[in-house]
């Protein structure tokens, strides 16, 4: 129980989120340079839609089901983007890889002008509009969650304390945070996708096109964002606390104002 206690009073810092006086052009700069690594990864993982959709599924017609898919963890690079630098900062690094990605492939989907027309620009955008409510949602969450007293009376019995501990627990924040990122997913397929039907109905992509694109882009690869996501989110306060030297400034003690006499 004292670990705990301890575990708890070493992240606490770290639930709020980081401050702009500590922030440089340089920390911007790693953050979309590490974030232009990651999307360039592919991680060759099973599918595990395998045996669950059945072969004569018109959803499948013209296409066999994969046993293994390429997944690029661009998403858990947002989530950690949005999660741990915060709303502000990860905007910035945001609208500079969207700039770069003017000329330059900084995307899993590539780059340059062609990207800007491509299925993968309504993922992107859906993206910043997703992580952008999530982060701040979850930050609310943690500051609710650790830095408010949970309890309103020393009487162990007390109905205020019971009812305290449970809308505050670290439980119940785990919870929200799973529901969090199903609401965080939803949202930016369901951007995609409508960017998808866009380009259908524009007659930029055929039908069976953007099926085959949905199904490996939207299907295939959610189970991995949602663990992914999840895990991301909950460590939110332990990745701060590791990054702690690019976000947050140390303190400084306060010089007490001099007295006259």
């Amino acid at each position: 129980m004292s670990r705990g206690l301890d575990i708890q009073t070493r992240l606490k810092p770290y639930t709020q989120a980081p401050s702009w006086r500590w922030f440089s052009l340089m920390t911007c700069l790693l953050a979309g340079l590490a974030l232009f690594l990651l999307n360039m990864t592919v991680i060759h993982v099973p599918n595990v839609w395998q045996g669950v959709f059945p072969v004569d599924s018109p959803l499948l017609a013209g296409t066999a089901l994969p046993l293994r898919i390429d997944y690029s963890p661009q998403w858990w690079g947002f989530a950690f983007l949005f999660g741990t630098l915060g709303v502000r900062w990860a905007t910035l690094v945001y609208a500079l890889l969207l700039g770069v990605a003017l000329f330059f492939p900084v995307f899993a989907e590539g780059g340059s002008w062609q990207f800007w027309l491509s299925p993968s620009f309504a993922y992107v955008l859906g993206s910043f509009f997703a992580f952008m409510v999530m982060s701040q949602k979850w930050q609310f969450l943690l500051k609710y969650t650790y830095s408010k007293s949970t309890s309103k009376s020393t009487e162990p019995n007390d109905q205020n304390t019971r009812v305290g501990l449970g809308k505050r627990s670290p439980l119940r924040l785990r919870l929200n945070g799973a529901l969090l990122v199903l609401w965080t997913l939803f949202t930016l397929h369901f951007i995609g996708t409508a960017g998808l039907a866009l380009l259908v109905l524009f007659q930029q992509l055929s039908l069976f096109e953007a099926t085959q694109w949905w199904l490996t882009h939207t299907v295939f690869p959610l189970p991995y964002d949602y663990v992914g996501l999840i895990l991301i989110l909950w460590g939110t306060r332990l990745w701060r606390m590791g990054l702690r030297f690019f976000l947050y400034s140390p303190e400084k003690p306060k010089t007490p104002p001099l007295e006259l006499s």
